[in-house]
């Protein structure tokens, strides 16, 4: 077989799939295009999450204590993240005929406000998540997370804490190393 660039790209990459609040995509959205203005050069939500992926690994690698970083994902996935999956919705009918009513009970499923993002990481970083959470099995064996939840995570947590005035440092560091 003929190597071309898309088998090398296809190859050395890994397409994941997060399920994003849809406030918390376009406030990245945003402070994505806002860190283009400031900065002169393109900076899409990939090269955001990329830094916040590298971040997270490297405080792994610093402190590998699995309990705490357990402990912080549990923490953070109930305080910034709500059920995007879909809510059950009842809608109740009635029919009028011949003098007989009818109760129709129709479920429909609710979307809640969330976005999908995929999001392209490399694999040799998507291959250190695993053995991340393989890790974190040994510890925590019935532990929840997968690489994409753990992503939508860190994604989420970032914009809280940019709500809340903790992340403007880390704004202003990421528009200086663009210039």
């Amino acid at each position: 077989m003929k190597t071309t660039w898309l088998n090398i790209i296809n190859y050395s990459t890994v397409f994941l799939d997060l399920t994003i609040p849809k406030s918390t995509y376009f406030r990245m959205k945003i402070l994505c295009e806002d860190i283009s203005d400031l900065s002169g050069s393109i900076f899409p939500q990939q090269k955001m999450l990329d830094l916040l992926w590298y971040d997270f690994i490297n405080q792994i690698k610093r402190v590998p204590n699995f309990n705490l970083i357990y402990d912080m994902l549990l923490e953070r996935e109930t305080k910034t993240i709500v059920t995007t999956r879909g809510v059950i919705q009842e809608r109740r009918n009635t029919f009028t005929f011949f003098e007989d009513e009818q109760l129709v009970v129709k479920k429909t499923i609710k979307t809640n406000e969330s976005m999908n993002f995929t999001y392209r990481i490399n694999r040799k970083q998507a291959l250190r998540g695993e053995v991340f959470l393989a890790d974190m099995s040994q510890v925590q064996p019935n532990h929840h997370f997968t690489l994409e939840r753990v992503l939508e995570i860190i994604y989420c947590d970032f914009i809280e804490k940019y709500k809340q005035g903790d992340a403007e440092k880390i704004v202003g560091e990421i528009v200086d190393s663009l210039n």
